[in-house]
């Protein structure tokens, strides 16, 4: 990363595969950072002389923000190294990162330092044969009780080989049969996509984000309820369902 006179780095945003598994390490200015826990806690990491939280920045996002945000004062030219592990779930993924300004959100292309572009793709020549797999709420029992704790579920779910947007419907029902709640998620290709385990607006941006709220806005009783997910795929529909708790 080359910084100007001026120019100020507050978060670094590397779209993957997937979520990773685990972020093991970052090299920022020569220097090794281990990261103990992903997502880290509220406290950060502390290191060179500022902190820095690495998060989920979206769905396959990962952000690694510093306070104070970094500058030319730092170095004219940034070298940031990450180590960690994530899954694929496409036979391909172009790697990217971008860059944010403190209060932007307008961000900039981060360029690479090799000949050409190999590093930033990743190609594979088998992937998993199952195409709906993982699907589960997290966590089973939730209460939506506006305390800020466990206020929220996610219908995780994992796409394989979907390399074009499709439709994938998650639906809430009561035990009567009864549609409670019909999920407004976007067109998804493979992936996994997992309860992001943070909280704020970041964890509604998980396709299978569920408030306990029905279609009308309002809190369902508490009870046991049953999901589904739907996946359009080339060879038709494919539908697993699984079971919620609310409690309150």
């Amino acid at each position: 990363m080359q910084l100007g006179e001026g120019d100020l780095v507050e978060t670094v945003r590397v779209r993957l595969p997937s979520q990773p598994s685990q972020v093991d390490g970052i090299i920022l200015l020569g220097e090794q950072i281990l990261v103990p826990e992903y997502p880290t806690s509220d406290e950060g990491i502390t290191a060179g002389g500022r902190t820095l939280h690495v998060t989920p920045g979206g769905v396959r996002d990962l952000d690694i923000r510093f306070d104070p945000p970094l500058s030319s004062a730092d170095a004219e030219e940034l070298d940031l190294e990450i180590t960690l592990e994530s899954a694929l779930y496409t036979d391909t993924h172009e790697f990217r990162a971008f860059l944010f300004s403190p209060g932007s959100e307008d961000p900039q292309n981060v360029r690479e330092r090799v000949v050409d572009d190999a590093s930033w793709k990743v190609v594979v020549s088998d992937v998993d044969t199952r195409d709906l797999f993982g699907v589960k709420a997290f966590p089973m029992v939730f209460t939506p009780n506006g305390d800020g704790i466990n206020d929220f579920t996610v219908f995780e779910f994992t796409l394989t080989k979907v390399t074009e947007p499709r439709v994938v419907d998650v639906e809430v029902f009561d035990v009567g049969g009864r549609r409670v709640r019909r999920l407004d998620t976007p067109r998804l290709i493979g992936g996994r996509y997992p309860n992001l385990r943070v909280g704020g607006d970041v964890a509604q941006l998980s396709p299978g984000f569920w408030d306990g709220k029905d279609d009308g806005g309002e809190l369902v009783a508490p009870g046991i309820y049953l999901f589904s997910v739907t996946a359009n795929l080339d060879t038709g529909d494919e539908t697993v369902t699984g079971v919620v708790y609310v409690a309150y």
